[in-house]
């Protein structure tokens, strides 16, 4: 009994407690409904009171402020509407732990609409913005020109049937205030060609192109055709008219002839290079004139020109020469007929096949003899074309290009004999031509590089990973864009081991080459951890240990005494970095021959000649196969004629797509 009578008063006691915070809720949410119904109603007026203030200033053109007032009203009150004046909330309250709260809107609606007349607003100051434009550009026109253009891939400025030119046309405003609207017609009633473009508009001093590629049929009869070209403005204003008669030559099947300069007779066996003159005997220009080789002979390899490629324009009277790599198969019987077709194309017409033989042959072809140590039948005049060019081209100069250049001419381990007597001046004209053609710096071509010892080339290069002062210089640098490393002097084989070639210093035995020489493979992995873009190698030697000196006997002179010079004869090693070119003056178990009317090795003077620019197609940029073909048809043609049974093919070991350099 004591038990509930002390329970009852304790629940009496919760009961008003929660009586007591429930109706302190319903006050507070009370005061939140009559916060926010209060807020909500100022936002309201201040935006009603802005827009009716805006409107005030519209009515009066009061354009600025009333833009002004109508941005605030926008601020207060976002939405265009209705909005509700003077309203009221009512709420009842009820004792008790439940309660109700009722509102009444009561009051009148009012339109508001301030973002609509923001529109209005910002179409009139475009109407008054417009009408000062149209005013000042009735009192300073613009004033339209136009030109154009036929732009020839051959550049002949010679427009022929059967040719796609392209027409650019300018489009100028030279006055003072910016054409609208401008309109170009194009219209070539010949070609039945018509084409319009539109620009919104071209500002004062302006210009404006259009381009399109126009193709003559080859069936065109006119001698010539009009361009009607018009341009306009929307507005009238200076119009301008061009009316253009441009000469159109009717198109006629080019005569080419071909003509074969090289003997047909080719060594079973052995690579050689057939040469090939393709001369336009006619009196209008031979466009896009393409090439192609082929044989029925299995045992006849073809190198390039297998698929037509294009030798580009021949003017009349003009003529261009063709080399094409041939490789007879060693199976061929002597006086063997290889025939070998020539087709030639003028774009897509053929023009003519010329079917010529070669013939198979197990002799070397004979010749004049020319030498080292041998009195020369010829001089440099009677030379001819062969003749190292007095000077070289001047090129664009490339400053993070470097060089070394090397000449190693007097041996003290060797007989006078057996020097290579025309090193020195290798060294001299290839170092003008790096920095006048090629673009290097002087400070960037190295020194000390004549008659290089064993410590020089390895104080040069490094060796065994250690660094040179060649690598030293570029890292110092920040690297390279291309370094290029020439070499003429004697090389030398291994006799053990095969395939290892070395350049041999002036003051090492041809016997110490494989200890204290210093190895193609040295020199190729030393010049891969450069830091540069491009290495370019050139090595006018040959590695077969013998001299180009003739002996009484005509036969060349071993270096190494009591050895066969053949037995040493190696391949080269190959370089496998494939930033790098290389080179190479002969193949494997050639000599690499001298030149005494010229002074020069016979590879450098090709070498020489080709890089100023003669072994370029035309357009002003030298690829290294572009080079290689030259040295390819150049040298082993000149070998031939001036050095009986003694050949010279020289190799490249690279991306023949490389450029190497471009002329101005």
């Amino acid at each position: 009994m004591r038990d509930r009578i002390v329970r009852k008063p304790r629940s009496l006691l919760v009961k008003l407690f929660f009586s007591v915070l429930s109706t302190a809720f319903q006050i507070a949410l009370i005061a939140g409904i009559y916060l926010w119904a209060s807020t909500v109603k100022a936002d309201e007026e201040d935006a009603l009171s802005y827009f009716q203030q805006g409107e005030k200033a519209y009515a009066r053109e009061q354009w600025s402020r009333a833009k002004s007032l109508y941005e605030a009203a926008v601020s207060e009150h976002a939405q265009d509407g209705d909005l509700i004046v003077n309203p009221t909330v009512t709420q009842t309250l009820r004792p008790g732990p439940g309660f109700r709260v009722t509102t009444d809107v009561q009051g009148e609606s009012v339109h508001y609409f301030p973002n609509r007349r923001l529109a209005e607003i910002q179409t009139h100051e475009l109407d008054v913005k417009a009408r000062a434009q149209l005013a000042f550009k009735e009192l300073n026109p613009p004033e339209l020109k136009v030109s154009y253009a036929l732009i020839q891939a051959d550049g002949d400025n010679r427009l022929m049937a059967g040719e796609s030119v392209r027409l650019t046309v300018d489009v100028f405003n030279q006055g003072e205030s910016a054409a609208d609207g401008v309109e170009l017609t194009v219209n070539i009633a010949a070609l039945d060609f018509t084409q319009t473009t539109r620009w919104r508009e071209i500002d004062s001093e302006g210009q404006r192109s259009a381009e399109w590629v126009l193709n003559l049929p080859k069936q065109f009869k006119e001698d010539e055709m009009t361009l009607d070209i018009r341009v306009q403005e929307k507005d009238g204003y200076s119009p301008d008219i061009v009316l253009a008669n441009v000469p159109v030559m009717p198109w006629q099947l080019p005569q080419l002839q071909v003509a074969m300069l090289s003997r047909p007779e080719v060594l079973a066996g052995r690579r050689s290079v057939q040469s090939f003159e393709i001369r336009n005997l006619g009196g209008l220009p031979a466009q896009d004139v393409r090439i192609k080789f082929a044989t029925s002979n299995e045992l006849l390899e073809l190198k390039g020109y297998v698929t037509p490629q294009s030798i580009g324009l021949l003017e009349p009277g003009a003529a261009t020469r063709i080399d094409l790599e041939v490789l007879p198969s060693i199976k061929l019987q002597g006086g063997t007929d290889m025939p070998l077709t020539l087709s030639l194309w003028s774009g897509d017409t053929a023009v003519t096949q010329e079917n010529l033989n070669l013939i198979a042959s197990h002799q070397a072809v004979q010749g004049n003899t020319l030498v080292a140590g041998v009195a020369a039948p010829f001089t440099v005049a009677q030379l001819g074309d062969i003749a190292v060019p007095s000077g070289f081209p001047e090129g664009k100069v490339h400053p993070r290009d470097y060089a070394v250049v090397i000449g190693n001419r007097d041996y003290a381990t060797l007989a006078y004999a057996m020097h290579v007597p025309y090193a020195l001046n290798d060294r001299k004209e290839m170092t003008s031509l790096v920095q006048r053609t090629l673009g290097v710096p002087a400070e960037n071509i190295l020194q000390g590089t004549e008659n290089m010892t064993a410590a020089n080339l390895q104080l040069m290069f490094g060796r065994d990973g250690s660094e040179g002062t060649l690598a030293g210089l570029i890292k110092a640098a920040g690297g390279a864009d291309t370094v290029y490393v020439y070499y003429s002097g004697h090389g030398m084989p291994d006799p053990a081991r095969p395939g290892q070639a070395y350049l041999l210093p002036v003051d090492v035995s041809p016997n110490d080459a494989a200890r204290v020489g210093y190895s193609l493979e040295t020199l190729y992995a030393q010049l891969a951890v450069l830091p540069a873009k491009r290495i370019v190698v050139m090595l006018d030697a040959c590695f077969t240990g013998r001299s180009d000196t003739l002996m009484a006997n005509e036969k060349a002179q071993s270096l190494v005494p009591g050895t066969s010079a053949m037995l040493l004869a190696s391949r080269l090693p190959v370089a496998r970095d494939d930033r790098m070119l290389v080179f190479a003056a002969s193949g494997s178990g050639e000599l690499a021959h001298w030149l005494p009317a010229n002074r020069h090795g016979l590879f450098t003077s090709f070498l020489l000649k080709g890089l100023s620019g003669e072994a370029d197609n035309g357009d002003k940029r030298l690829t290294a196969g572009e080079l290689q073909a030259y040295l390819a048809s150049r040298v082993t043609s000149t070998a031939l004629r001036y050095v009986p049974a003694r050949e010279q093919h020289p190799e490249l070991t690279g991306n023949g797509q490389t450029l190497l350099t471009t002329y101005r």
